[in-house]
Protein backbone atom coordinates (compact mmCIF):
# COMPACT_ATOMS: atom_id res chain seq x y z
CA UNK A 1 0.00 0.00 0.00
CA UNK A 2 1.13 3.71 -1.14
CA UNK A 3 0.22 6.59 -0.23
CA UNK A 4 -1.02 9.24 -2.71
CA UNK A 5 -0.44 12.55 -3.20
CA UNK A 6 -3.27 14.46 -1.34
CA UNK A 7 -4.81 17.46 -3.33
CA UNK A 8 -7.45 19.90 -2.02
CA UNK A 9 -10.29 18.18 -3.05
CA UNK A 10 -8.97 15.26 -1.40
CA UNK A 11 -8.23 17.21 1.73
CA UNK A 12 -11.58 18.64 1.80
CA UNK A 13 -13.33 15.12 1.63
CA UNK A 14 -11.23 13.78 4.33
CA UNK A 15 -12.00 16.69 6.59
CA UNK A 16 -15.80 15.82 5.83
CA UNK A 17 -15.21 12.47 6.96
CA UNK A 18 -13.72 12.92 9.81
CA UNK A 19 -16.53 15.43 11.11
CA UNK A 20 -18.86 12.82 10.15
CA UNK A 21 -17.31 10.69 12.14
CA UNK A 22 -17.46 13.08 15.54
CA UNK A 23 -21.16 13.80 14.55
CA UNK A 24 -22.23 10.57 14.09
CA UNK A 25 -20.27 9.29 17.09
CA UNK A 26 -21.87 11.99 19.04
CA UNK A 27 -25.48 11.67 18.11
CA UNK A 28 -25.12 8.51 18.83
CA UNK A 29 -23.79 8.80 22.05
CA UNK A 30 -25.51 11.65 23.47
CA UNK A 31 -29.28 11.81 21.69
CA UNK A 32 -29.53 7.70 22.06
CA UNK A 33 -32.31 7.94 19.61
CA UNK A 34 -33.33 3.94 19.63
CA UNK A 35 -34.54 5.12 23.50
CA UNK A 36 -37.33 6.69 21.83
CA UNK A 37 -38.55 4.09 19.71
CA UNK A 38 -41.36 4.16 18.51
CA UNK A 39 -42.63 7.45 19.54
CA UNK A 40 -39.54 9.17 17.36
CA UNK A 41 -38.99 6.61 14.61
CA UNK A 42 -37.11 9.61 12.64
CA UNK A 43 -34.48 9.83 15.24
CA UNK A 44 -33.30 6.40 14.28
CA UNK A 45 -33.20 7.06 10.53
CA UNK A 46 -31.63 9.84 10.79
CA UNK A 47 -28.75 7.72 13.00
CA UNK A 48 -28.94 5.15 10.41
CA UNK A 49 -28.41 7.72 7.71
CA UNK A 50 -25.63 9.02 9.57
CA UNK A 51 -24.08 5.56 10.06
CA UNK A 52 -24.53 4.80 6.41
CA UNK A 53 -22.96 7.86 4.78
CA UNK A 54 -19.68 7.39 7.76
CA UNK A 55 -19.20 4.44 6.32
CA UNK A 56 -19.15 5.81 2.72
CA UNK A 57 -16.61 8.43 3.27
CA UNK A 58 -14.51 6.59 5.09
CA UNK A 59 -14.32 4.16 2.87
CA UNK A 60 -13.83 6.68 -0.13
CA UNK A 61 -11.32 8.84 2.00
CA UNK A 62 -9.08 5.59 2.20
CA UNK A 63 -9.62 5.24 -1.05
CA UNK A 64 -7.96 9.31 -2.07
CA UNK A 65 -5.26 8.55 0.64
CA UNK A 66 -3.94 4.96 -0.48
CA UNK A 67 -4.94 6.02 -4.50
CA UNK A 68 -7.26 3.19 -4.27
CA UNK A 69 -4.58 0.46 -3.38
CA UNK A 70 -5.70 -0.86 0.12
CA UNK A 71 -5.86 -4.16 1.23
CA UNK A 72 -9.05 -6.28 0.34
CA UNK A 73 -10.76 -2.66 -1.69
CA UNK A 74 -12.75 -5.06 -4.19
CA UNK A 75 -14.11 -7.05 -0.87
CA UNK A 76 -14.78 -4.03 0.94
CA UNK A 77 -15.80 -1.37 -1.29
CA UNK A 78 -18.75 -3.11 -2.78
CA UNK A 79 -19.99 -4.34 0.74
CA UNK A 80 -19.71 -0.66 1.75
CA UNK A 81 -21.55 0.84 -0.98
CA UNK A 82 -24.55 -2.20 -0.82
CA UNK A 83 -25.01 -1.77 2.71
CA UNK A 84 -25.87 1.81 1.57
CA UNK A 85 -27.72 0.83 -0.56
CA UNK A 86 -29.95 -1.50 1.02
CA UNK A 87 -30.05 0.35 4.01
CA UNK A 88 -31.28 3.56 2.44
CA UNK A 89 -34.61 1.66 1.38
CA UNK A 90 -36.09 1.10 4.86
CA UNK A 91 -35.15 4.92 5.88
CA UNK A 92 -36.91 6.29 2.72
CA UNK A 93 -40.12 3.97 3.96
CA UNK A 94 -39.91 4.76 7.32
CA UNK A 95 -39.66 7.99 6.48
CA UNK A 96 -42.46 8.33 4.34
CA UNK A 97 -44.88 6.65 6.82
CA UNK A 98 -43.82 8.80 9.52
CA UNK A 99 -44.35 12.45 7.62
CA UNK A 100 -48.00 10.32 6.46
CA UNK A 101 -48.60 10.22 10.33
CA UNK A 102 -47.99 13.40 10.92
CA UNK A 103 -49.86 14.98 7.73
CA UNK A 104 -53.14 12.81 9.39
CA UNK A 105 -52.22 14.16 12.94
CA UNK A 106 -52.25 17.75 11.24
CA UNK A 107 -56.07 17.55 10.38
Amino acid sequence: MTLAPIDLGDAAAIVVTVEMIIFTTLYAWRSKPWKSWPHNRVGVVFLGLCVTFTVFLVQLSITYITDSAYPWREIIRPIAYWLGAVGLAPMIAILLIEQNRDRKGRK
